[in-house]
């Protein structure tokens, strides 16, 4: 071990207050001290001065010059004013290529070794430029600080690059692509509320298919998203490992106990996101599996964000030659020759990113394979095409957020019009006419040009009364064409749904419930009265308007018909910090129904939409031959109700 002189020491202290200084600066100061100084814990050959570094650090010009020299045999002209650097077969002066967070990475690297090595008292492991100019030596001179005697002492090339990688990974993915992710995320979540109620044809084997809503449409785009965010998620703690430490080949020669510890500690500390030692240092310098798993993780973004661009792409097709479902804003011109057009750059554009970032993954993924014994070479390639697909990802999910996402608007009169020409409407009469009639329908409405509903009157499967009772979507669905739910269906619980008999589904009431016989089951309750059909639109309109109070759940057999019914009345007060009360009432099943648990169903579902929209408790009224019944159902006896009949 060599002994260092004090002015060494002293030279040793300047370089960690320098360190320390920018572990707590802005990355531009990082960046630049990466480029002040030799690459002591990595290739001098990788390290180059940033372009945009030189321009905030003029006094940085003087340990540059631009030319065009050849570099490696091979002639080049410089993207940017280099540092001539030198090793053991002269002067290198290398291309600026390095991307801009390695560079950062290794300053950040750079600070946290002279930190640790401070604290270890070893002197030698200094920025071997730096550390003579503080001492008045001659740059270059390697004196009285040698480059490799001093400044590479614990560390390699093969350790302190991976580590680098890891570094500016991490960082990258944290800072940048997620939040990214996110906002697109949340942009796209605000236009499926817009678009709630807009029914629209779906479409499968690019043929007419079903309808759906258009927000349903869009949560699609919302949950590959977010599926997405938690792949880049998962994909981040394997790059937390640092190969530092681990030398030429992963043993650790001629570092110290201890080392590789510390300096995922000062890392962590310097960059305020968690780093740990590799447990082995034999995988993380041989192979980086991490690397391409992140790649991977950013390839099926781009597949995803490639499918969502051209969803929207082709929807706002036309403007009246194509689907036009969607108007997409106009962020300029379309066309030189063409007046009136709007072509959809931003969806262009977002694919044309997606597709390189699937070329990157591939070179990803080959560099990943290129791991021979104990090192792999393609580290710069890996890490580059990483970072680069982070970075176009982000910069292109931004701007599809803010010029195409937040203007987009639905053509609900082209939707419309889409909706009612289609033939696949007749799929939601299956139940009502069965297959072989419905095929008739659609059939006759094609061959003779009619509407579903001229079709089905002409071939007196139904009638037009009849046609007009029957939802164009699911029972299940928050919407149809004129009889919308009461309110969501997130709010049915899924247990209840499914603890029913065969062939049963429970739904909020809606309009048509008239007719499938809501009132007769009330009827078995107790008077209900003479309600004719304006009356109970009157009321149920009254309802509708105070979704956030009125809960009515309705139990419907295989027919349709509806068997079972309970209502969930929202109290607010100003008691519980302004909380709730959910008052459960009108429990009633058919007499022909009973036996088959479906009060407890609607006890345990309307206890469930009480919990989920907030209620701190809920309320019902039973006579005392039945509070066996409620008490087995979770409830309590509180007190003794009294009641003045009018």
């Amino acid at each position: 071990m060599l002994t260092s002189s004090n002015t060494s020491r002293a030279a040793v202290r300047s370089m960690a207050s320098l360190t320390r200084a920018v572990s707590s600066s802005s990355p531009a100061a990082a960046a630049a001290f990466a480029a002040r100084s030799p690459a002591a814990l990595s290739s001098r050959r990788l390290l180059a001065s940033n372009s945009r570094v030189m321009q905030q650090f003029p006094r940085l010009q003087s340990l540059n010059s631009t030319s065009s020299k050849r570099a490696f045999g091979t002639t080049v002209r410089m993207s940017s004013a280099t540092r001539i650097e030198t090793d053991a077969f002269g002067e290198i002066q290398p291309q600026d290529r390095m991307p801009e967070a390695v560079v950062k990475a290794f300053g950040v690297l750079k600070g946290a070794a002279a930190t640790v090595n401070m604290k270890f008292g070893l002197d030698r492991l200094v920025i071997s430029n730096r550390a003579i100019e503080i001492l008045g030596g001659e740059k270059g001179s390697k004196k009285p600080v040698h480059p490799n005697d001093h400044v590479n002492m614990s560390a390699s090339s093969n350790d302190s690059f991976p580590t680098a990688m890891h570094i500016a990974a991490v960082v990258e993915l944290e800072n940048t692509l997620l939040p990214a992710m996110q906002s697109l995320r949340d942009a796209l979540q605000v236009k499926v509320e817009k678009f709630d109620k807009i029914i629209k044809i779906g479409r499968t084997h690019l043929q007419d298919a079903t309808p759906l809503t258009l927000g349903q449409e869009f949560s699609g785009y919302v949950a590959q998203l977010d599926r997405n965010i938690e792949r880049v998620q998962a994909s981040i703690p394997h790059l937390r490992y640092l190969a530092q430490g681990g030398t030429a080949v992963g043993t650790g020669l001629n570092t110290f106990k201890g080392f590789d510890e510390a300096i995922a500690a000062e890392v962590t500390k310097m960059t305020g996101t968690q780093f740990y030692t590799a447990p082995n240092k034999f995988e993380v310098l041989a192979a980086h599996d991490s690397v391409v798993e992140a790649s991977g993780s950013l390839n099926t973004l781009a597949g995803s964000l490639f499918k969502i661009a051209q969803d929207i792409r082709y929807l706002g097709s036309g403007p009246r030659c194509g689907l036009g479902e969607l108007s997409l804003p106009e962020n300029e011109p379309g066309s030189s020759i063409m007046p009136g057009k709007v072509n959809p750059t931003q969806c262009e554009s977002l694919t044309m990113v997606c597709a390189q970032v699937m070329g990157n993954h591939v070179a990803a993924t080959i560099g990943g394979m290129n791991g021979q014994f104990e090192l792999n070479v393609f580290k710069p390639v890996m890490i580059r095409n990483l970072l680069h697909s982070v970075r176009i990802l982000a910069d292109g999910m931004k701007s599809f957020e803010k010029n195409l996402v937040h203007g987009l608007e639905a053509n609900e009169p082209r939707i419309n019009a889409l909706l009612h020409e289609s033939l696949m409407l007749v799929t939601c009469l299956n139940p009502v006419i069965g297959y072989d009639m419905a095929s008739k329908v659609a059939k006759n409405a094609h061959k003779k040009g009619l509407t579903l509903k001229q079709s089905a009157m002409e071939l007196k499967a139904l009638s037009e009364e009849d046609f007009d009772k029957y939802p164009t979507t699911n029972e299940n669905d928050n919407t149809t064409n004129t009889d919308p739910l009461l309110f969501p269906t997130t709010l049915v619980s899924p247990d209840v749904t499914a603890a029913l008999p065969e062939t049963y589904t429970i739904r909020p009431l809606r309009r048509s419930d008239y007719q499938r016989g809501y009132l007769d089951v009330l009827r078995v309750l107790t008077t209900v009265g003479d309600i004719t059909a304006a009356q109970w639109d009157a009321r149920y309109d009254w309802i509708a308007s105070r979704n956030d109070e009125y809960y009515l759940l309705v139990i419907c057999d295989g027919a349709g018909r509806v068997v079972g019914t309970g209502s969930l009345i929202v109290e607010r007060k100003f008691i519980h910090a302004l909380g709730m009360v959910g008052h459960i009432e009108d429990i009633a099943v058919d007499k022909d129904q009973q036996g088959k648990k479906l009060g407890l169903r609607l006890i345990q579902a309307l206890d469930f939409v009480a919990e989920k929209v907030g209620c701190y408790k809920t309320i019902l009224d039973c006579s005392e031959s039945n509070e066996g019944f409620y008490l087995k159902c979770g409830f309590k006896r509180a007190g003794l109700e009294m009641a003045h009949y009018y």
